[in-house]
């Protein structure tokens, strides 16, 4: 009698099991309203006004492409590498370019869509020597802060135009050293640039 009692509370566990299984397969999962989280990239033109005191470099333009990662509506993390070709007292010079911050496109005056992005960014120059005797500028590489502005404009489903102008500003002074035969002078400097941006974006 026992034995038998015993089969049927175990027969009993396993038909519960085996429901709460299978049940939940039948019973339709609720819609959720959250956004899958979107992929982009951005190629544009850029134009650096650069600092009078920047090295003596003068105005130039580059080219960038950037990767985005959308964190949550619409706010996205950006990774933006470029490269400026400049120049001083007529040399000309290479400047890397690399960034990363926040961008968010804020869903506003569609399809004019304001854009606002913060983060980091760092220059790095070639060195310049303009004569051996004379003077000579060491590469050096210098950090910033950036605060941007722009509109987003979209013409296709995933395709939009981007223009946007990016302060720059360093959050300390750099110490700008000119060498020549007879002195080493010492310059301390904090840096601001402006650069205007202008570009085509993809986001799938």
């Amino acid at each position: 009698m026992v034995e038998c009692r015993e089969r049927h509370v175990a027969s009993a566990l396993v038909a519960l099991a085996v429901s709460c299984l299978i049940l939940p397969s039948l019973v339709p999962a609720p819609a959720l309203a959250g956004n899958a989280r979107r992929i982009g990239g951005t190629l544009r033109f850029e134009y650096y006004l650069f600092d009078g005191g920047f090295f003596k470099l003068d105005d130039a333009p580059g080219l960038a492409a950037s990767f985005r990662y959308e964190l949550k509506d619409n706010v996205f993390f950006e990774n933006r590498l470029g490269a400026i070709r400049t120049s001083q007292d007529g040399l000309s010079v290479n400047v890397l370019s690399y960034q990363f911050g926040m961008t968010a496109i804020l869903p506003y005056f569609i399809p004019w869509r304001p854009l606002v992005r913060g983060g980091l960014a760092f220059l790095t120059a070639d060195p310049v020597t303009v004569t051996p005797i004379d003077t000579f500028r060491p590469a050096q590489t210098t950090v910033y802060l950036v605060a941007g502005a722009g509109v987003v404009r979209s013409f296709k489903e995933d395709f939009a135009a981007e223009l946007a102008v990016d302060a720059m500003i360093t959050p300390y002074k750099y110490r700008v050293y000119s060498f020549d035969r007879q002195r080493v002078e010492d310059d301390p400097r904090q840096f601001f640039h402006l650069g205007i941006s202008l570009g085509v974006s993809y986001v799938f």
